[in-house]
């Protein structure tokens, strides 16, 4: 029960950093939502501590939830669906991973695997 509260919780703050560094970008482009989608559908995350992924710290989101948070971030008349699959998943964009790391998050990637 521990674990999943501590799960919950990560998962919540990521949202909420995601919210915070990006609505306005989201807002105001259709190619940073774009990239947003992409860098965040299959792809795992996880905290940093001067450049380092804090142990246990992953985190991850379903290509329909970053989809729908994208929807609410644009605040216009789309929807999820106009954002699920709208660019390739599985790899993030540089300038997502700039504005993220500003909120100490980093895409797990094998460099960083292996540090």
């Amino acid at each position: 029960m521990e674990d999943r509260k501590k799960m919950d919780e990560l998962h919540d703050a990521f949202e909420k950093d995601i919210r915070d560094s990006c609505t306005k970008l989201v807002k105001e482009s259709k190619s940073f939502s774009e990239d947003l989608w992409g860098s965040i559908a299959n792809v795992g995350w996880s905290r940093v501590e001067n450049g380092v992924p804090v142990p246990d710290s992953y985190v991850g989101m379903s290509f329909r939830h970053i989809a729908g948070l994208i929807a609410e971030m644009r605040d216009d008349d789309t929807e999820y669906m106009d954002w699920y699959m709208c660019s390739n998943d599985g790899h993030a964009r540089e300038n997502v991973k700039k504005v993220l790391a500003s909120k100490g998050w980093a895409p797990i990637d094998e460099e960083n695997v292996r540090r």
